[in-house]
């Protein structure tokens, strides 16, 4: 078996030049492509929200099949696959046999810790599907644009509930945002075409049913939603006809405990739950707030003609790493253009242009940067994902 971990201190590194908002000889960003078991494999690393540097997982996804490549295992006509928050085990929705579709939990060890067979109401092909893995084994299942279905850690199944809006003129795909174990979990629908309206909402999923609607709006949709780790706190991104961007918290009780605007219009957010913080990124700027005090953290603004299409803030290096370059969501598809760090200790811009030409990512995880160690990071979830030093 490969030792990929070994493998990753052994990269090859890039060296760069470093482009400061003012004078920063010393610093400079490593960047180094982590390669697959064979020459030209590409490999992809998905992670759990609470990622150690420990607690990856490295597959290869050419669909349908799913590698294991720590573990030389292959799992065949695959629908769906996730991992659970903490990253300790990796679920995989796949047929098994023509017409008989299974989920089998995944430990680090390479093992099958559990196997649930013949699962129904399953068509392979069906773009809606998609498998949530929690951390206490439970897993839950999207097998329509509307509908969910869960399953407890023995396997048995818990519940079945529908989203659906009912709207005559469509709805976005419904998503979900859940707590670790699942203690809370939201279901909502992201747009909801009424009367020529944007609309969209999202309801509590406690107990093994909807219990009512925790946010609603005529005249926003979601962009995304996520809620901490122990679901005390529910966020949510919403964006109006105009562009604008609206953040709010929510407590475990379905107040709301605070909100803050975008500066910009039309930015893309991303919430780090665990950080009450969120970020607003578009084109050359990111801005990073406390979402719970509206503080500012970092207004980091990047030179030339770039666009950021991933963005993370980490306090304790006091950074923001961001990837800049274009992005088709249809194709899952990066082209991207460097990796641009902002130091803000150090008030100074470190920047490359030395990354492949293209980075694939599929819809079971969304590209992001998270930090294995000071001022290292891995983008993750791309097919091609990168190891990143920062030399400062």
């Amino acid at each position: 078996m490969i030792s990929y971990k070994k493998l990753i201190s052994a990269f090859l590194f890039i060296s760069v030049t470093t482009f400061g908002m003012k004078a920063a000889q010393a610093q400079s960003v490593q960047v180094e492509e982590i390669p697959g078991p064979g020459s030209t494999d590409k490999v992809m690393l998905l992670k759990g929200a609470a990622f150690s540097a420990d607690d990856f997982w490295v597959t290869k996804f050419e669909q349908p099949n799913l590698t294991l490549a720590e573990f030389d295992i292959t799992y065949r006509n695959v629908l769906s696959f996730s991992t659970s928050p903490e990253g300790l085990h990796l679920a995989v929705l796949y047929e098994k046999e023509e017409g008989v579709f299974s989920v089998d939990i995944i430990n680090r060890d390479g093992e099958v810790a559990f196997r649930k067979s013949a699962l129904d109401n399953i068509e392979f092909g069906d773009q809606s599907l998609k498998l949530y893995l929690l951390n206490n084994g439970r897993f839950i299942i999207r097998d329509n644009i509307a509908g969910f279905r869960g399953f407890d850690p023995s396997g048995r199944f818990s519940f079945e509930v529908f989203n659906a809006s009912a709207s005559e003129e469509g709805e976005a795909v419904s998503e979900l945002a859940a707590a670790g174990n699942g203690d809370r979990m939201y279901v909502y629908n992201p747009r909801i075409i009424r009367e020529g309206r944007n609309e969209s909402r999202i309801q509590l999923l406690y107990d093994n049913d909807l219990q009512g609607v925790a946010w609603y709006s005529q005249e926003e949709t979601i962009q995304t939603a996520a809620t901490t780790s122990d679901g005390k706190f529910l966020y949510i991104a919403s964006e109006n006809s105009s562009g604008n961007v609206t953040v709010r918290k929510f407590n475990d009780e379905g107040e709301k405990v605070a909100e803050l605007s975008a500066e910009n219009e039309n930015v893309s957010v991303k919430f780090q739950p665990e950080d009450d913080v969120v970020i607003f990124y578009a084109d050359r700027t990111a801005q990073v707030y406390r979402v719970d005090s509206g503080e500012r953290l970092a207004n980091a603004f990047l030179r030339g003609n770039v666009n950021i299409v991933v963005a993370h803030y980490d306090e304790a290096d006091n950074v923001v790493v961001t990837l800049t370059g274009s992005r088709n969501r249809q194709t899952r598809a990066i082209q991207p253009s460097g990796i641009h760090i902002v130091d803000l200790t150090a008030r100074a811009l470190i920047s490359t242009d030395s990354v492949p030409s293209q980075l694939n990512y599929f819809e079971y995880q969304d590209p992001t940067f998270v930090r294995t160690g000071a001022n290292q990071y891995m983008l993750c979830g791309t097919k091609n994902p990168l190891n990143i030093s920062i030399n400062r």
